[in-house]
């Protein structure tokens, strides 16, 4: 069955981790939406043009803003997913994500990550979660 198609806004301190991101995104027949490398230039990003995932790394270009912006993310709806090297650094009780992916990026990973949350927003998402926060 055919998913629909996301917007994915990625949210990465390094360019080189988003670009290999954005391949891993663009190959699985999603749109990225926009990038940003600090939290102000995500929530600007987001008010433009509202994204139905972001994959955010905790550690940003203005400092530890990654969890802070995946709070906001979230209560905007948008399903957020933690891409971090020190996944054991964090809170395993963050609710508002759909999950965490250790670096580097498995491509696996990220595809699974997607067609899970083109499931949940085209059909109502009744399957298990393919990463537990």
């Amino acid at each position: 069955m055919a998913h629909a198609r996301l917007g994915v806004l990625i949210v990465e301190e390094r360019p080189l981790d988003g670009m290999d991101l954005e391949e891993v995104i663009v190959l699985a027949g999603h749109q990225v939406v926009g990038w940003a490398t600090s939290l102000r230039n995500a929530i600007a990003l987001v008010e433009a043009r509202p994204p139905d995932v972001a994959f955010v790394n905790p550690r940003l270009r203005d400092g530890d803003t990654g969890i802070e912006l995946a709070t906001q993310l979230s209560e905007r709806g948008v399903a957020v997913v933690i891409t971090t090297e020190r996944s054991d650094q964090i809170d395993d009780t963050l609710e508002h994500v759909l999950g965490v992916i250790q670096k580097p990026l498995a491509t696996e990973t990220v595809e699974q990550v997607l067609e899970y949350a083109a499931a949940k927003k085209g059909e109502g998402g009744d399957q298990e979660p393919p990463l537990k926060p």
